[in-house]
């Protein structure tokens, strides 16, 4: 299977990333959940993943809190909050090249 998955995604073009992409933030950032939320979590994408970064910006822009994933230990995810795009571009990247959050910041628990 991660064979298969990877050879359809050697298939698509970085323009239909961009574009599906465009119209995925579009619906997310007009959505009554998103509208009504004032603290958002958010992936912070690979080069093959739906771009997130305008909504990020949109997050900042709106006065809404963002907080971002860290993996731990293979199997544990944890959220931190980042403050603004300063913030999020001093991120340090991990083995796969992803912007992650330092563990010395606070962790915020989602229920």
């Amino acid at each position: 299977m991660r064979k298969d998955m990877k050879e359809r995604l050697s298939q698509v073009t970085p323009s239909s990333i961009e574009s599906q992409g465009a119209d995925i933030q579009r619906k997310v950032l007009s959505s009554n959940q998103y509208q009504n939320s004032k603290h958002i979590a958010v992936y912070l994408h690979t080069k093959l993943e739906v771009p997130t970064l305008e909504i990020i910006k949109n997050i900042f822009d709106s006065g809404k809190y963002c907080y971002v994933p860290k993996i731990i230990d293979h199997q544990i995810i944890q959220f931190y909050r980042i403050y603004d795009l300063s913030d999020l571009n001093s991120l340090p990247t991990n083995r796969w090249n992803i912007k992650e959050p330092d563990l010395d910041r606070p962790r915020y628990l989602f229920s």
